[in-house]
């Protein structure tokens, strides 16, 4: 996730692109990560819940 980050957020404007640090929500947990399914590739429903919940705060200041 750290390389891909480093590469998209270069392309951050905040007037028509965005950036928001979602892996540092994802975080290690003993052999599993917080938000990421077992294989830690597609967020499972707590992942999805976190996206969300940073999400909002940028949606409604956008609208």
């Amino acid at each position: 996730m750290a390389p891909v980050n480093t590469i998209t957020q270069f392309y951050a404007n905040n007037r028509d692109v965005y950036y928001l640090n979602l892996a540092a929500l994802l975080t290690p947990e003993g052999d599993n990560w917080k938000g990421l399914g077992s294989d830690r590739l597609p967020p499972n429903a707590e992942g999805y819940e976190l996206w969300a919940v940073a999400l909002e705060p940028l949606l409604l200041q956008l609208l």
